[in-house]
């Protein structure tokens, strides 16, 4: 029978073979009216890793970098044990399984691999797939979404110590004398890491004490990347203590030491923490 055309408009048939001729009628009553309601699922052999491609071509575009790592991060789970698999043929049991061996053995980065996975970890899995068979469902690949019958494991959040006023300032005692005492004044500040690394001499006025945070210098699949502010509020300008003021007017120091020393090979990126050498 006639299932409509395809994405370049070429007729679709579908044959399909019974024992009995009464379950062959009834199949296609079925599939007639299934077909004029527009809720008609074609099969289809595509694969989940397939699927999966062009859902973060959409998903994450015109996101950030370290968005878009996170993403392939969290589908590495599910490429690995369900990406060779059609996405029609995905069911509750197959996501129960996924979500069983991340938990027992499912590592593959930050720590020891074939470890398992803590509940933050697999919740993310479990929610970035879960949006992507909605998606498959949306555009009419999948009758149903099955993961939304997975209950996700249960997480409790950990409630993180802070450093006391004492313990900053015996940390800081035993920084002064690093090469990166400013990076750690600046984190203690209240920059995220990404901020810090990205913090340009261009950003700071030494004699209106202040600095502006405008950007972040990341790594993203082992390349450096340089991004906006998470958001509007993110881009500010703070006030400078004397002592942090101090720290940043010293960095300059073996900076320029560091220049003299490298010769022709020196090339100033320009920002504060890390000036690149040429290898």
């Amino acid at each position: 029978m006639d299932i409509g055309r395809d994405d370049d408009g070429k007729r679709q048939q579908l044959t399909r073979t019974f024992g009995k001729l009464k379950e062959a009628r009834a199949e296609l009553s079925r599939i007639r009216d299934e077909t004029n309601k527009g809720t008609y699922i074609k099969p289809s052999a595509e694969t989940v890793n397939d699927y999966l491609d062009g859902y973060l071509r959409g998903a994450t575009r015109d996101r950030r970098a370290t968005t878009k790592e996170n993403y392939r991060h969290a589908f590495g789970p599910v490429r690995e044990r369900l990406g060779a698999r059609e996405l029609q043929s995905i069911t509750k049991r197959d996501i129960d399984d996924l979500i069983d061996w991340m938990q027992a053995s499912g590592r593959r980065r930050g720590g020891k691999p074939g470890t398992a996975l803590g509940a933050r970890s697999v919740r993310l899995t479990l929610g970035r797939l879960t949006a992507a068979l909605e998606m498959a469902v949306c555009e009419g690949k999948l009758v149903r979404n099955v993961a939304k019958l997975v209950e996700p494991p249960k997480y409790m959040k950990i409630e993180r110590d802070i450093w006391s006023q004492a313990e900053v300032l015996a940390f800081l005692a035993a920084a002064s004398n690093d090469r990166l005492h400013a990076a750690s004044r600046l984190s203690l500040y209240g920059l995220r890491r990404g901020e810090v690394a990205g913090l340009r001499w261009c950003d700071i006025d030494l004699d209106a004490k202040t600095l502006t945070v405008a950007r972040a210098r990341v790594i993203a699949e082992g390349q450096i990347v340089i991004e906006g502010p998470k958001s509007h509020n993110g881009k500010r300008t703070l006030p400078l203590d004397p002592a942090l003021a101090d720290a940043l007017n010293a960095l300059k120091t073996p900076q320029a030491a560091e220049k003299l020393a490298a010769g022709q090979a020196y090339r100033a990126s320009g920002y504060v923490i890390t000036d690149e050498l040429d290898e």
